[in-house]
């Protein structure tokens, strides 16, 4: 079995909008700063995990409401309500400015590890908010992953299992969303095989992120020593 290699990616990382683009969003700075903006949180706990595991991270700090990175170029959803309506030359710069390099930039990572023979193991890190139209969301922690793929299926089982062992907080698989959504890693299970390719979505209530009484390192620590314990296996 080829060695495994893990590649850390946060695709909503940031609500950067860059100058050109600021009149857009006029009157909605209150957006840009939430959970629709950007992922709260999520890049620290990226660049953390990937320094501890001694791998890449590749991530982005574009808001998500400029253009989606983590959509299919021909999603509904890649560009949001703000930025729909721009002429199509407007959004092929943006795609051509954001979108592409971000993509092509984590496909060589990918890419290059499978060409060296290893299995990649893409954990591709999210977070969503607690509260959702007035619903309170009953997990800490999301594995998102293909069930009709074995060692995705695995890896979340496992995970799943030591975080559970290791922590207090509820996991869940394929919650908040669904791991067959739209999305890079579904892109790349049809770009590269099972054997080479792992793509699982990790997603972490905000509330773990944001709350002052709970320190950092009662999250990280359980997330940090449940990947290791789980690729250690593969």
């Amino acid at each position: 079995m080829s060695k495994v290699e893990i590649i850390m990616s946060c695709e909503h990382g940031g609500n950067d909008v860059p100058k050109q683009y600021l009149h857009l969003f006029q009157g909605a700075e209150q957006t840009l700063e939430g959970d629709e903006g950007y992922d709260i949180g999520a890049l620290t706990v990226a660049k953390k995990l990937a320094k501890n595991c001694e791998c890449p991270l590749v991530s982005n700090t574009i808001s998500k409401l400029l253009i989606d990175v983590n959509r299919s170029i021909k999603s509904r959803t890649l560009f949001s309500e703000y930025t729909w309506c721009l002429l199509p030359e407007e959004k092929d710069a943006i795609i051509r400015s954001y979108y592409i390099p971000y993509k092509e930039k984590l496909t060589k990572a990918i890419q290059t590890k499978i060409a060296q023979d290893k299995k990649v193991v893409h954990l591709s890190v999210h977070s969503f908010a607690p509260v959702v139209d007035g619903m309170q969301r009953n997990a800490e922690f999301g594995l998102l992953y293909d069930p009709l793929r074995a060692e995705e299926r695995a890896f979340c089982n496992d995970l799943k299992t030591n975080l559970v062992a290791s922590s207090p907080y509820v996991t869940r698989l394929n919650y908040p969303h669904l791991g067959t959504a739209d999305s890079l890693t579904v892109e790349f299970r049809r770009m590269f095989s099972e054997a080479n390719y792992v793509g699982i979505e990790m997603w972490i209530n905000q509330k773990l992120l944001t709350d002052k009484a709970i320190k950092p390192k009662e999250v990280f620590e359980p997330l940090l020593e449940s990947i290791v314990a789980t690729v250690t296996t593969m």
